[in-house]
This record gives C-alpha cells, sequence and structure tokens, in this order.
C-alpha cells in the first residue's frame, strides 16, 4: 500500500494505491496469473446448460473425471461433463446468479479440493502461519552451535546451575538433544532442555573439574558438537598475613625507609598496599613493593607518630590486614654528636661522644653501644685519634673532631650468600689489653682533647694533661687521674 498527499495545508486528499503481487506457493512454478484460464468460443445465454471454450493444457481434467468449479465474471459454474472443448456446465452454483456471457469472455479456473471440505482450521495451522500474499524468502541457512556454555568459579558446596541452549537448528530435523561426556561425580543435564545442575560435596577438594557437553538431533545424524566447560573450586579466601617493623626512628631532612611484606593464599603480585588516616605529610607507600619512603622537612615537628599500614588481595570478596608502626622522628642528632675526646684511663681507652646541642658527653668504652637517631653502633677500638665502630654494614672510622655522620666505612660487612673471610685485625687493637699504649714519659703524661667537654673524674684528669700540654699531638695520648 502507498498513501500520497498533494500538499500539506487545507485538508488535501490523499491518494491510496494498492499493489497486488499475488499468492506466493512455495515449490510452485512462477506464473502471470493465479489461477489457469481460458475463454468462452461463443456466447451463451443465461439459461445455456453447455459452453465452449478454448482448449488450455494449464487446465488438467482428472482421470477419473471429478467435477470442477470455474468463474465467468461473477457466475460460478460446476462442470459437470468435459467431452473436448464442449463443457457441460451447471448454472449459477453456490449461490451465484445465471447470467448471459459474450464471447470471449474469461473463464477462470476455481480448484476446490472436495476432499478437504470436513477438514478443520487446526489442520490447517501450518498453511496459516506464513501468508500467501508475499514472495517467499530466500532458503535459510542453518549453523547449529551450543550457547550458555562458560567457566565457573564455586566455592566447596555451592550448587552450580545453568541452561545449554542449541541455536540456528532445523526444527524440520527433530528435537535437539544434550547429554555429558566424563561427567564429575552428581553432575547432570536434562537430555531436552539442556538445564545443567551439579552440588559439589563440601569436602571437595580446590581444583579444576570439567566434563564435555554433547548435542545431537535424531534426524541429523552427521550433528555432533560438544564444548568443554571447566568448573574451579576455590576455597574461601583467607587475609593476607603482614610482616612489619614495631617502630623505627626518622631523622628530620634524611630519607627514611623501610618495607613492609605479606603472604597470602593468592597470587603475592595482586596484593597492593596502602596507608590509613592520619599518616604525616610526605609519607609514602609503593602499592605493590609495600616499601615506606618519607624525607621529613626541616621544619617537620619532631614527636612519636602511628602509621597503619594496610594490604588488601584481590580475591572476588578481597580480604585486608592492617598493621601500625610506630615512628620516631627526631632532630638529626647523628650530625650534632662529634668524638670529642679519646683519652686511657688505669690501661682502659674511653672515647667521648659530646651532642653539640644537648651539651651532653657520653663516655664510651671498647664493646659497650652508642645509639644516636638512627645509628646504633658497637665500640670495637679507641685510640687517641680515631675510634673504629661496627654495625650491621661494616667497620667504620671516626676521627676526633668528625661528627657520626662523617664516619667513614673501611670494612664492608660480609655478603650473606658468602662465606664471611676471617676478619682482620684492627689496629690499632680492640680491647683494653690489645690496645697499643702510647709511648709516653709517666712523668709527662699527655692527652688529645677537643674543648667544651664535662666536668667528671675523667674530665679532670683531661683538663690536668691538657695544662700540661703536649706540644707533640704525634704521640698517644694517655691519662691517668691517679697522677
Amino acid at each position: 500500500m502507498k498513501i500520497d498527499s498533494p500538499g500539506a495545508q487545507g485538508n488535501p486528499r490523499l491518494l491510496v494505491s494498492f499493489t497486488a503481487e499475488g499468492m506466493s506457493v512455495i515449490g510452485g512454478d512462477d506464473k502471470t496469473e493465479l489461477q489457469p484460464r481460458t475463454t468462452i468460443t461463443n456466447g451463451i445465454s443465461e439459461s445455456a446448460a453447455e459452453i465452449s471454450v478454448v482448449p488450455n493444457e494449464s487446465i488438467i481434467i482428472e482421470d477419473p473425471f471429478r467435477p470442477f468449479l470455474v468463474r465467468v465474471e461473477r457466475e460460478l459454474l460446476r462442470v459437470e461433463a468435459v467431452d473436448g472443448s464442449a463443457w457441460k456446465v451447471q448454472r449459477g452454483f453456490s449461490g451465484t446468479k445465471a447470467a448471459a456471457h459474450p464471447e470471449k469472455a474469461t473463464v477462470e479456473l476455481l480448484p476446490v479440493a472436495w476432499d478437504r471440505q470436513e477438514k478443520t482450521l487446526e489442520q490447517y495451522a501450518d498453511f496459516v502461519k506464513g501468508s500467501v500474499f508475499v514472495i517467499p524468502s530466500p532458503p535459510k541457512t542453518w549453523n547449529p552451535r551450543l550457547a550458555g556454555v562458560s567457566d565457573k568459579t564455586i566455592k566447596p558446596g555451592e550448587e552450580v546451575k545453568f541452561t545449554v541452549r542449541a541455536e540456528s537448528f532445523n526444527p524440520e530435523l527433530g528435537e535437539p538433544q544434550f547429554s555429558l561426556a566424563e561427567p564429575v561425580e552428581g553432575m547432570s543435564i536434562n537430555p531436552a532442555t539442556g538445564e545443567f545442575a551439579w552440588k559439589p560435596a563440601e569436602t571437595m577438594g580446590a581444583g579444576e573439574y570439567a566434563t564435555t557437553v554433547m548435542l545431537t538431533q535424531s534426524g541429523n545424524p552427521e550433528l555432533k558438537l560438544n564444548s568443554k566447560v571447566k568448573f574451579t573450586i576455590k576455597s574461601d579466601n583467607q587475609p593476607p598475613v603482614l610482616t612489619l617493623a614495631e617502630s623505627a626512628i626518622v631523622v628530620i631532612g634524611r630519607e627514611f625507609a623501610a618495607i613492609a611484606t605479606a603472604t597470602d593464599d593468592g597470587p603475592p603480585e595482586s596484593l597492593k598496599y596502602s596507608l590509613g588516616a592520619g599518616t604525616p605529610e610526605g609519607l609514602s607507600i609503593d602499592a605493590v613493593t609495600g616499601q615506606l619512603k618519607w624525607t621529613p622537612s626541616r621544619t617537620f615537628t619532631p614527636g612519636k607518630y602511628d602509621v597503619e599500614v594496610k594490604v588488601t588481595d584481590s580475591g572476588e570478596e578481597p580480604k585486608s590486614a592492617s598493621g601500625k608502626i610506630a615512628l620516631d622522628v627526631e632532630d638529626d642528632n647523628a650530625a650534632l654528636t662529634l668524638l670529642s675526646a679519646a683519652l686511657s684511663k688505669d690501661g682502659v681507652w674511653y672515647a667521648w661522644f659530646r651532642n653539640k646541642g644537648t651539651g651532653k658527653t657520653e663516655q664510651l668504652k671498647v664493646t659497650e653501644k652508642l645509639t644516636v637517631s638512627e645509628i646504633s653502633v658497637e665500640i670495637v677500638g679507641v685510640t687517641h685519634r680515631f675510634v673504629t665502630l661496627k654495625d650491621q654494614d661494616g667497620i667504620w672510622k671516626l676521627q676526633l673532631g668528625q661528627t657520626l655522620r662523617e664516619r667513614k666505612l673501611i670494612e664492608p660487612a660480609a655478603k650473606v650468600e658468602e662465606a664471611a673471610p676471617a676478619a682482620e685485625p684492627v689496629e690499632p687493637a680492640t680491647t683494653a689489653a690489645e690496645a697499643p699504649q702510647a709511648e709516653v714519659v709517666p712523668e709527662s703524661p699527655q692527652t688529645v682533647v677537643l674543648p667544651e667537654v664535662e666536668s667528671g673524674p675523667l674530665n679532670d684528669a683531661h683538663e690536668a694533661g691538657d695544662r700540661e700540654a703536649s706540644a707533640n699531638p704525634e704521640v698517644a695520648d694517655k691519662i691517668d687521674p691517679a697522677e
């Protein structure tokens, strides 16, 4: 149907046109006419019981003969007998009115299947499904396939249900049939609907379990489709285990670094690290490696700060763990603490370490420990000009007048994977018994000092020696307070 309008103003007339293409019959021959036709050779009156027609091979006369209907204009005629081109007819059939018809009037076959007059509408259901007034669509290409099959991850004891579908299959070849090949215990599938179901036992261990879904069709023996499906049973996700130092010293103006580590039941590279609320400004953590880094500014306020470190896994239901590290933020006391004096008393050498900020002095001998800021060392040797210190990095040398920040590494510690070489003795010796004594004259004891030391028994001796003024700094310094 096509509707045309000559304009959009006023009330124009609409031109409606219909194009009838005729009836479509699957498998039929192409025709210019819907039904076979012929014509009357001579005009007939309304009472004529016989007509003469032009022969037409498209009008098939059954053998044995069976009456059939034809239409001439608006009248139906029942053909009772045929003798060549002469037809004996019953006029005005099926309620139509007999009328006179001129020569060459069209006679159109009106086929009626007399044996189907008693059939019901339901028996014509397939015919009614398609429209008889449209051009038939091209033959459909079938491409059978399985759909709805996909791998799944489940928990122990979790039930799995899904429906497998057969798509693009020819229904005229029968209904699809589903089955399973090598199913795990408890797996099932409905052969007609494709409904799959499996509930593994609660005690079934974690791992991968698989089966293959098969598709066949009764009227198509060549159709054999299959699709493998895998089920992964995973135990409940457990939170990671975080390892973090309980405390650490942070020095203002110097870079601080620490590492947080964690283990998990999943891949370690999936762990993500983060910091909790209230983190000091500038402190950061690498989300992948867990490394903490911070260089507090010179204006940062010293004090103690609790920092929360959090690690989260990548499970379907992510789990987290957290811990706290107590950071003691201090001024750089190691840059203020210097070796102010080295002297011996009763054969024991002492190293004096003075904090220029607080004015306090520590007097330490071999085997005693010194802890300033993040530096923690053991005194392993004292001479009149320098001391040797030991920590996990190796042996350090600190000369008179230098601060702890100015110490120098003279013997790195052996690597863990390598056999540690035998330690060579540090000269001078690191114990009181082995410490080399200065070549001095008992009547003229000498010492090496730096100014601004605290008073005390050793300090009094230090000052006494200083008053005697060692003019020769190459000589080892030694003081005996008893002299």
